[in-house]
């Protein structure tokens, strides 16, 4: 029977979204929470295979939904069935199967201008088929897509959503000229915030020849690669209002720009992506991290920058996350206390009923033990 649903905008979504109508009607769709799995199906030549084997599909323990593609000879299946369970059922109908090996593959996505389009964007990458994950990076203009989709398939459904995307190459990243001159660091006045970080580094980036810049708010720096002359990048960091120059090494105010650190931390209560989520975007609200990837399955945050693990432990367990650091010889949680113990220096005493006075008064505040 031919699926009465009628066909969405994008062509692209018409094969999946109508497979899935036939096999378990209008009201059932997959549940982000759920996990996915394709599975590659041999020996389907016709509409009657692809019947049979979301029919075998469906009814394996635990599988919520099946889709299959016939000219991709793949299935996709949402739930929590195991894939031994899944492939024997399709094997004992004489469907030969295994599951795809999921990857990893970055786009550079042009035209994103807000968070409306983020959601747009992994919207569409998300209604690819194979396609598990999907994080948008506004600021890089990126996508960083996890499965088994297709990479032309992506790149035609953003295309067509009015999003052009081309898949990015890592290894050109590193590439850096012989002649390239060291690294510059110039000296930036009149910043006072986050926005004007990015302002700062907007400019610099504008400026012919430069390749990367960073800028360290608290220094007040800019460190700048490229062959870019200094008197350029000056005048159009002074035209944006910031007036800045070469930064002497033998300025007192001199401060080392490191790599930031790395910490893992132990997150608990993480059950489902939408968790991974949550958590990904507290740590990033704490100042001094620049980055953080969280591993449900293992129940841990890898976190990069300078922000002091206090900070980031109590904005985790502020959203309903306990978490400490993560100790890897026998991954329990360090508990991250106020110290027990503080000497005051207290004046005007001068004999033992000032004592009791005082250990009295001191017993009366609130967390004082």
């Amino acid at each position: 029977k031919k699926c009465a649903r009628t066909p969405p905008k994008h062509s692209w979504q018409h094969t999946s979204k109508c497979t899935l109508s036939r096999t378990l009607g209008p009201t059932l769709v997959p549940d982000n929470d759920m996990s996915m799995t394709l599975l590659h199906v041999e020996g389907m030549t016709c509409k009657k295979c692809v019947r049979r084997v979301e029919k075998a599909l469906m009814a394996v323990p635990g599988v919520r939904v099946a889709a299959v593609d016939l000219e991709a000879g793949t299935a996709e299946v949402h739930g929590e069935a195991s894939v031994a369970a899944m492939v024997a059922a399709l094997e004992e109908g004489g469907y030969p199967a295994k599951e795809r090996e999921t990857g990893f593959v970055t786009l550079q996505v042009d035209d994103m201008t807000c968070r409306k389009c983020i959601g747009r964007v992994e919207k569409i990458l998300m209604a690819v088929t194979g396609v598990s994950a999907a994080r948008v990076d506004l600021d890089a203009g990126t996508a960083h897509v996890e499965g088994v989709g297709d990479t032309g398939t992506m790149i035609a459904a953003l295309a067509e959503g009015g999003y052009p995307a081309r898949e990015m190459q890592p290894e050109s990243a590193n590439l850096i000229e012989i002649d390239s001159p060291p690294v510059r660091t110039l000296k930036v006045e009149g910043m006072t915030c986050k926005k004007c970080v990015g302002r700062v580094e907007k400019a610099l980036m504008t400026v012919p020849g430069v390749s990367a810049a960073r800028v360290n708010l608290d220094a007040g720096t800019a460190e700048v690669e490229g062959t870019a002359s200094l008197q350029a990048m000056v005048a159009t960091l002074e035209e944006g209002g910031y007036p800045a120059g070469e930064f002497a090494p033998h300025n007192a105010n001199l401060i080392e720009i490191d790599v930031p650190s790395v910490r893992t931390l132990q997150v608990e209560g993480m059950t489902c992506k939408k968790c991974v989520g949550r958590v990904e975007k507290a740590l990033l609200t704490v100042a001094g991290v620049t980055a953080a990837r969280v591993d449900l399955d293992a129940g841990t945050a890898e976190v990069e920058g300078t922000a002091s693990l206090q900070a980031m432990v109590a904005t985790l367990e502020e959203g309903g996350y306990p978490a400490g650091e993560f100790a890897p010889h026998n991954a329990n949680l360090i508990e991250i206390d106020v110290p027990s113990v503080r000497t005051l220096q207290v004046e005007g005493m001068t004999c033992k009923k000032c004592v009791g006075r005082v250990e009295k008064a001191l017993l009366t505040v609130a967390g004082v033990t």
